[in-house]
């Protein structure tokens, strides 16, 4: 049996779907279709693995999702999978954190998913990002590189417990990284930092200073940029 979808739509609650493209051999399925998903992170979590859809729910990712798919393949032979994906979407919550105007695009193929870009708005800057990850092996093994340019930090603090500090500023960073399937603890790295026009001294990586920079008679210490770099190796 061959099917052919000249075009299949369907509609449930928050998820529109819109799909083309061949069917071949039923007792062997072969795909070549492409389409359109409009959804949202939490109706999309109930067509995922449940290791991934529990990686969504504790990192509380949330917002609407548009998404554009191609995907050539046996369905029982993952080494056989050709997929490309891109999603945008008007903003992307992750633990109360905003990105607005989120895109990004992936390609699967001999196992290796790619996110060749990453792009995102948040708190007047933005943000550009790339990975790998190679799942040929048993425990994946990613690669990524991270870029935040001219961030907010008065605008960013709203959305965390420092929101009652007195903060403001601009913050970019960068950052190579890597590591080992969802073990944060096996992720290893390097980067680099920038903050500028700032008022940052109640930031918790820089209070601590003042036990060292404490001049007797001098209330108030203002730091207006800092530079530095930064690795993450051995859970630290």
């Amino acid at each position: 049996w061959d099917l052919l979808l000249n075009k299949f739509e369907g509609k449930s609650g928050a998820v529109d779907l819109a799909i083309f493209g061949s069917i071949s051999d039923f007792k062997d399925p072969s795909l070549d279709v492409r389409g359109s998903l409009t959804t949202t992170i939490e109706e999309l979590k109930k067509f995922l693995a449940p290791q991934q859809a529990d990686m969504l729910t504790k990192s509380e990712v949330g917002g609407g999702l548009i998404l554009k798919f191609v995907f050539k393949g046996k369905q029982k032979a993952q080494d056989t999978w050709q997929a490309d994906l891109i999603a945008d979407s008007p903003q992307i919550n992750i633990k109360k954190l905003k990105f607005a105007d989120f895109h990004v695009e992936t390609k699967f193929k001999d196992k290796f998913l790619a996110f060749p870009r990453v792009t995102a708005n948040p708190y007047d800057g933005t943000l550009a990002a790339n990975a790998v990850i190679d799942f040929s092996q048993q425990n994946p093994q990613y690669v990524v590189q991270i870029a935040a340019r001219d961030i907010d930090i008065g605008r960013w603090k709203n959305d965390t417990d420092m929101k009652d500090k007195n903060l403001q500023g601009r913050f970019s960073a960068s950052a190579e990284l890597g590591g080992f399937g969802n073990n944060l603890e096996t992720m290893k790295g390097k980067g680099q930092f920038e903050i500028k026009d700032g008022h940052f001294w109640e930031l918790p990586v820089f209070s601590g200073i003042s036990n060292i920079l404490y001049i007797p008679g001098m209330n108030t210490i203002i730091f207006g940029e800092a530079r530095g770099t930064f690795t993450i190796a051995n859970k630290k």
